[in-house]
């Protein structure tokens, strides 16, 4: 996918919103979404991360979006991992585009100057530096992860 468009970022804080819909512990609501999100720091192989979601409160790898779902992702880098980039759910499969953990094509991309790097001949994943940008990254190195699930 074609690099050709800005990524835009909130530079001056995260804007955080209260667990109205009542959350559970450790989860957070997910931005104006009806849904709960959770920074797993565990780390996994990208791979297991349906898995290990689905064994948490029945929830899947989260979905970026929109840019402000990107935001609040990002503020939970900051707040909560040293410099440690998680995985985002996104990947791409030898021969394939840029999808989901589910094979959905992405709505939004906010990938980090020089990226993605796609030439490589095996999978390759994506995950997020505290600056909000995306990354490519090897696919079987375990690192942190996020989760999120509706609330019904």
């Amino acid at each position: 996918m074609s690099n050709s468009f800005l990524c835009f970022t909130f530079f001056f804080g995260t804007i955080f919103y209260s667990n109205a819909l009542h959350c559970p512990n450790e989860w957070q609501q997910f931005f104006n979404e009806s849904a709960c999100v959770r920074l797993l720091k565990t780390p996994q192989t990208f791979y297991n991360l349906a898995n290990s979601c689905a064994s948490l409160e029945s929830s899947h790898p989260v979905r970026i979006k929109n840019v402000t779902a990107n935001t609040f992702l990002k503020g939970l880098i900051v707040s909560e991992l040293n410099d440690v980039e998680p995985f985002i759910s996104i990947w791409k499969k030898v021969g394939n585009d840029w999808t989901y953990f589910d094979g959905k094509p992405l709505e939004y991309e906010c990938w980090a100057q020089g990226e993605p790097i796609s030439s490589l001949n095996h999978d390759i994943c994506a995950v997020m530096n505290s600056k909000g940008e995306w990354k490519t990254s090897d696919c079987t190195t375990p690192k942190p992860y996020f989760c999120a699930f509706e609330i019904k």
